[in-house]
């Protein structure tokens, strides 16, 4: 919490959890909670990007609020789905084996498999399609290695640092 500059309090009210579980937590008397855990790892993220993530904070120079609204939980979503997937790769040891990443071209490519990308204004990327060139795609099967392939292209955005996308094309 100290990372997003909340106090306690302003923790527990965004947390929707008493001040009481906040200071447990943060005296490490009991364990963070998984799906809290993961809203803070999001809001780090989204934080760390530059975007708004506070949801008792408006967004300057724009009227809507419901629009607003929509598009900061769509960064969340997609914050917390892509920290999660990421958690769960490495949980598992990390990739099963190495996929080339291609961020100037924005595909990665795991033997016949490619993923392609695209590059968000905050840094990140976000999943645009999947093939195979070796027969017809199916998700179902090849999910945990399109997760490594996500989990690959995480990590190439990480070593390439801010800007990424502008440096790639």
């Amino acid at each position: 919490m100290d990372a997003l500059n909340l106090t306690q309090v302003e923790a527990a009210k965004l947390l929707s959890v008493s001040d009481r579980s906040i200071r447990r937590w943060a005296e490490a008397q009991t364990e963070v909670p998984g799906p809290v855990e993961q809203v803070l790892h999001a809001w780090m993220r989204l934080d760390n990007l530059g975007l708004a993530w506070r949801p008792d904070s408006e967004i300057l120079g724009c009227e809507d609020s419901d629009e607003i609204a929509q598009q900061i939980a769509l960064y969340r979503k997609h914050s917390m789905d892509l920290d999660a997937l990421i958690a769960s790769v490495n949980a598992r040891g990390g990739p099963a084996a190495p996929w080339q990443v291609h961020l100037n071209e924005r595909r990665a490519i795991l033997g016949p498999i490619e993923i392609r990308f695209y590059p968000l204004r905050n840094g990140g990327f976000s999943p645009a399609s999947y093939t195979r060139k070796d027969g017809p795609p199916d998700q179902e099967r090849d999910w945990r290695l399109i997760e490594d392939g996500f989990a690959c292209v995480a990590n190439a955005i990480r070593l390439a640092g801010k800007g990424w996308a502008s440096k790639s094309r």
